[in-house]
């Protein structure tokens, strides 16, 4: 199963969706958000700022909850050239920790790489030695995707990777590893 990755995602929206209804019907369809879809892509919206991508997006999270997925998002921030490394992934992975700690947990154990994400690179097991935790990139980029793929394959996914044009290049380097 392939993992659904979008930009740009903020809180419930109250208001009525305006103009965007053809490329909001668009975009479930490409990611196959209905009960019934199998198919699943990755999406890149990008737009000037203030044209609505925020609001369709608010909206395909809307829509993809109601029809039974697990939507999770994280944020790149604009911190010039010290962007945080991984930090979209770091936010998904503490909420998928969380929201479905077992799943995280099998997963960890089969790649305890996946414990350097967590927020504050806390570890969830007191027996995992942190010095024993692989620092490759490449174990790095495993564990999200096994996480990616554990997650998705209890319930359909979209993953929400927020102005991705603020990333650090460690976080632009996975992306292209999950859209690969």
């Amino acid at each position: 199963m392939s993992v659904s990755v979008v930009p740009d995602m903020m809180d419930h929206m109250t208001s009525e969706l305006v103009g965007r209804d053809a490329e909001l019907e668009q975009l479930c369809s490409t990611l196959g958000i209905s009960v019934s879809a199998t198919d699943r892509s990755a999406v890149l919206i990008a737009g000037d700022a203030g044209v609505g991508k925020t609001r369709l997006l608010t909206e395909l999270r809307d829509r993809s909850v109601a029809e039974g997925w697990l939507v999770q998002a994280g944020h790149c921030l604009d911190f010039a050239d010290s962007a945080l490394p991984y930090l979209p992934f770091s936010e998904i992975t503490g909420r998928i920790a969380r929201e479905l700690p077992d799943l995280f947990d099998e997963v960890a154990e089969r790649h305890p790489a996946l414990l350097r994400l967590l927020p504050g690179q806390r570890m969830l097991s007191q027996a995992t030695d942190p010095e024993s935790v692989p620092a490759d990139q490449a174990a790095l980029f495993d564990a999200v995707h096994a996480l990616a793929e554990a997650a998705g394959a209890r319930q359909c996914l979209l993953l929400v990777v927020e102005d991705l044009h603020w990333a650090d290049q460690s976080t632009r380097d996975l992306m292209s590893f999950l859209f690969g």
